[in-house]
């Protein structure tokens, strides 16, 4: 009887869960944001037997987007894969130890391992540019920076999984050795000792994060003033001193990396910074969305942006290119300089001259990510705005 009754209540299940979703199938259109796609359209019916193949291919990607309660079985599916066998759903996304999750875009994993070199030609090509620039700059009288934000797994690599083998140098590696072999270029900053030395103080990157939190941040930003300032004797520019009783750890669930495996929020809590110290003088919420600088192709209005701080002791003229990675870090920024342009974009010296033209800066710093390395820049661009 209780085999009978177990076996009913199996069939239930079954049924129920093959009948639920064909029975709320929708039609519907949507968008999805984590995806980045519409759904997709009914094919049109066949008309030739040569097109029964493009359809039914076609109608299993429409099936499969309007079948009904997609969302929660993709979530199920997904929970099962993460929490059962340690598999990430999406191929951008590296599920480490702890939790800790790790990206995997631009080669970044391969480039961890040794195996993504730059040529000798693309090397050159990077020093040759960051020299055409320093120079160009100098002439000027404008100092200059370029600061690589570092790798989560290139601080964090005892978090990774056990599987991937660090390799002996990546291209990060190679690019220093390579302009400190020239010996006459100084405009390069290694942030990653910096952020090692002070990692026992607790997870300096969003654990479910491709970026680095406020705390992280501050250290990054701490180390390339540092070289600013001892280096180029910048006057009207200020080091933002913080204590560690700025910042705070708070439990999290979310993260840019969950979202993109469809967990936001995440199975568990993990640990993260926070500022928590007394509110900075001229906190970037109060920059203005400046129009682009003459001449320059750059990115969209709706990525730039300037602020001027009024503070003792910040004169100078800050112009910073950069991704992602420099927006935990735009507070100390602002605090710091008298004037602060940001665009988000990857310059060429074209861009770079133009822009240079209409901010008039003393400083002009290059941030991106250490994976943004591949993107090797074009040394055959004059600097120079026309």
């Amino acid at each position: 009887m209780k085999l009978r009754t177990f076996c009913n209540l199996l069939a239930a299940v079954i049924f129920s869960a093959i009948a639920v979703p064909l029975l709320t199938f929708s039609r519907a259109q949507w968008s999805d944001p984590i995806e980045k796609r519409v759904s997709a359209q009914m094919p049109p019916a066949p008309h030739r037997l040569g097109d029964l193949a493009a359809f039914l291919k076609q109608f299993e990607a429409y099936f499969g987007d309007h079948l009904g309660q997609r969302t929660a079985l993709i979530d199920l599916r997904q929970y099962i894969d993460v929490s059962l066998f340690q598999r990430s759903p999406t191929d951008l996304v590296l599920i480490g130890k702890q939790d800790w999750l790790f990206f995997t875009g631009d080669h970044a994993i391969d480039d961890y391992r040794g195996r993504q070199r730059l040529s000798a030609e693309q090397l050159d090509s990077w020093y040759r540019t960051l020299k055409q620039r320093h120079d160009a700059l100098a002439a000027q009288g404008i100092a200059y920076r370029f600061v690589f934000a570092p790798n989560k797994h290139s601080i964090y690599p005892e978090f990774m999984p056990d599987s991937v083998t660090r390799g002996a140098s990546t291209q990060f590696d190679q690019l220093l050795a390579y302009v400190k072999q020239k010996g006459d270029l100084d405009v390069l900053d290694d942030l990653r000792p910096e952020l090692i030395a002070h990692k026992s103080a607790g997870p300096l990157y969003g654990v479910l994060d491709v970026h680095w939190n406020r705390y992280g941040a501050y250290f990054g930003y701490r180390t390339f003033m540092q070289d600013l300032l001892a280096r180029n004797h910048v006057a009207g520019a200020h080091l933002l001193e913080l204590r560690p009783q700025d910042f705070q750890k708070v439990p999290t669930r979310f993260g840019d990396m969950a979202q993109m495996m469809h967990f936001n929020p995440y199975l568990r809590d993990t640990l993260t910074f926070q500022y928590a110290g007394p509110p900075l003088a001229c906190p970037h919420i109060q920059a203005t969305v400046p129009p682009r600088a003459v001449g320059a192709k750059g990115t969209p209005d709706r990525d730039e942006m300037t602020i001027d701080c009024l503070e003792p002791g910040r004169s100078a003229r800050l112009m910073m290119f950069h991704d992602s990675m420099s927006e935990a870090m735009f507070d100390y920024i602002t605090n710091s300089f008298g004037h602060v342009r940001f665009t988000w974009t990857y310059p060429d010296s074209h861009d770079i001259a133009c822009y240079v033209a209409a901010e008039k800066p003393d400083v002009v710093i290059e941030e991106r990510s250490e994976r943004g390395v591949i993107a090797v820049p074009n040394a055959s661009v004059p600097f120079a705005c026309n």
